[in-house]
């Protein structure tokens, strides 16, 4: 008598934690990306302020052709 409610109450605790752990890895799973460009790193380059605007005309550039 004194075994049943601990039972019940470590079927609810592992019921629990499956819902929390399917909802945590559901919740992640997005679109794989895509990699990155070439020109996409250029671009993030610029916008940091790594290169100037002349440098950066000239390898778009190279990379369009």
């Amino acid at each position: 008598m004194f075994l049943m409610p601990i039972f019940w109450l470590l079927i609810l605790v592992g019921a629990i934690i499956v819902v929390v752990a399917a909802a945590q890895s559901g919740s992640g799973t997005t679109a794989p990306q895509s990699p990155e460009t070439a020109l996409d790193i250029l671009k993030k380059r610029y916008a940091r302020g790594e290169i100037g605007a002349k440098e950066y005309e000239e390898k778009k550039s190279e990379l369009i052709k």
